[in-house]
């Protein structure tokens, strides 16, 4: 129920008051800024993900947060703002769970805004880095496939030959090395 959840994330914010500079201070601020944007209070959890940001810049969960940011800026419809925001997350944040979502969630911001180089590049990064079979690689997949189909000029050149190789020649192949 709705009451159930403002009492959770009022509950959640006591906690993180509580024990501000903790874990567990940290892991309360984080769960009760989701709880916000769960409940659609997307100003309050926006405040709870920057405060969040303030607090715990050295947290292992910086990223969760900076992505959790990211997606209330783009449910409040701030475009551009999100765009930064998910921008950030994508190249500072490599190895968290974070990484390709935000891509995806670039990818999509920037077809919205008719940038379609950077959504197909966004894309196709998720596409190559996803482990096959992923949910997210499977979506990039079928969006950019959606996108060069409306949008053939987007499809990339094939790359020149190199210099003093014949086009029509197969590149010698690489010999392993014992």
């Amino acid at each position: 129920s709705a009451g159930g959840s403002n009492v959770a994330a009022s509950a959640l914010l006591k906690v993180a008051d509580e024990n501000t500079g903790t874990e567990a201070g940290a892991r309360a601020l984080l769960g009760a800024a989701g709880q916000l944007y769960t409940d659609n209070k997307l100003d309050e959890a926006k405040t709870s993900f920057q405060r969040f940001i303030s607090e715990y810049p050295e947290s292992k969960l910086l990223g969760q947060a900076k992505y959790g940011l990211a997606v209330c800026l783009e449910a409040q419809g701030k475009n551009a703002e999100a765009i930064t925001a998910y921008g950030e997350v994508a190249n500072r944040f490599q190895d968290e769970n974070v990484m390709a979502p935000a891509k995806l969630a670039l990818g999509r911001l920037y077809e919205t805004e008719k940038k379609l180089e950077q959504a197909r590049d966004a894309y196709m990064d998720i596409a190559r880095d996803a482990r096959s079979g992923s949910t997210l690689g499977a979506e990039a997949q079928a969006r950019l496939m959606d996108l060069l189909q409306k949008h053939p000029d987007l499809r990339p050149k094939p790359s020149a030959p190199a210099a003093g190789r014949s086009p029509f020649m197969p590149a010698p192949a690489s010999v392993p090395q014992q």
